[in-house]
């Protein structure tokens, strides 16, 4: 089983799978859905609605992406205005809307839906305005394009002979909505639904890769959020520092982190989609504040130690 990071390098997934059994998506799936001019081909074949997309830079830049081949995480998509043509770059024309996904299930052929989720913009701490900053757990996609999108996870299945979990990126304006990507793997967002009474979401991703779909899934009582918190400002993580229970991905104490770096994620319950979205930023932004404090509180501790220090030391040196 694997996650993110293999997506620029196929071929060294294809090396530790060969003499195992890999409960996932083959090397090749995953290299034909992260080759941006042949993915959108294949979203042509199967009339699934695509931004256009090409190799080289548009001739008006204005309402275009750059984007690296096989990226992750958002952090390589930039305005594609002043981005020239090179290995492993590619152009997008930008979709506005709202951003999506779904996560789902497949065995080759069908498909049955985890949950749909709305992703959270990216806070201005973030190292770029399409980071990954986190997501909220839908009941349903907006729009009413959900039966839409979940057939098109559905084509590109059968096309791909997808296994386990996987995930799409959608955007929606309005009633229509349009396809950015395919990850052909567990996707960060499984977080949000690996709670009860839910089935465990790794036996699930393994009996999928078995070819064994469950009949039907339950859905989680409450809403759920996560956030991803980016330090704004140089922080240094204190020793004893108290991270909350709701609190994730924790850095080892005393790491340095520079601005855009992540810091940790948060986690929220609650009884809607709206609420668990809010009480997550809120969550976000105690953390951060409550580093910058103890980060003041270091600093004010070293000045008064070296303060004390220096007129003994000066002392020292005049005997």
């Amino acid at each position: 089983m694997y996650g993110s990071g293999f997506e620029a390098q196929p071929e060294l997934l294809k090396r530790l799978a060969c003499g195992r059994q890999l409960l996932g998506n083959p090397a090749e799936v995953l290299a034909e859905s992260a080759n941006p001019i042949g993915f959108a081909s294949l979203a042509r074949r199967l009339e699934l609605p695509f931004p256009e997309v090409q190799s080289v830079p548009p001739a008006d830049p204005a309402g275009w992406l750059a984007k690296r081949a096989g990226g992750c995480g958002g952090h390589h998509v930039r305005e594609a205005a002043g981005i020239a043509a090179r290995p492993g770059v590619y152009f997008q024309r930008r979709v506005d809307g709202t951003p999506c996904s779904l996560l789902f299930l497949a065995d080759g052929r069908e498909i049955r839906a985890i949950g749909f989720n709305r992703l959270l913009p990216a806070p201005a701490q973030a190292p770029g305005r399409w980071a990954y900053a986190g997501a909220v757990a839908l009941d349903n996609a907006p729009g009413g394009v959900g039966p839409a999108v979940q057939a098109a996870a559905r084509a590109l299945t059968a096309a791909l002979g997808l296994r386990g979990l996987n995930g799409i990126d959608f955007v929606v304006n309005g009633s229509d909505w349009s396809l950015l990507e395919l990850n052909p793997r567990p996707t960060a967002t499984l977080e949000l639904w690996d709670v009860n009474p839910m089935p465990a979401l790794f036996d699930l991703h393994v009996q999928s890769c078995l070819g064994r779909l469950p009949v039907a899934l339950p859905k989680p009582e409450a809403s759920r959020a996560v956030a991803v918190a980016y330090a704004g400002e140089t922080l240094r993580v204190p020793a004893g520092f108290p991270w909350p229970d709701w609190s994730a991905d924790l850095p080892r104490m005393d790491t340095l982190l520079e601005p855009g770096d992540p810091v940790c994620t948060v986690h929220a319950t609650a009884a809607d989609a709206n609420a668990a979205e809010q009480q997550a930023l809120s969550f976000r932004q105690r953390i951060l504040e409550r580093l910058s404090r103890h980060g003041e509180v270091e600093t004010g501790r070293a000045r008064l130690h070296t303060q004390r220090v220096s007129p003994l030391l000066s002392t020292t040196g005049q005997n």
